[in-house]
């Protein structure tokens, strides 16, 4: 949420430079913290050889 308590799917399509993103629905699967790991799985493993 940003200090309009408005998620980052919300505010994307706002700005001009946005304007051709990807409905919303996808923006939200996107924006969203939960769906996206980063680089966990690759630390995580190597971490887990270090044993």
């Amino acid at each position: 949420m940003n200090n309009e308590g408005r998620s980052p799917a919300e505010t994307l399509p706002d700005k001009p430079a946005h304007k051709n993103l990807e409905p919303a629905p996808n923006l939200s699967n996107l924006t969203n913290p939960t769906h996206y790991t980063g680089s966990a799985t690759h630390l995580t493993d190597r971490a887990l050889e270090r044993r």
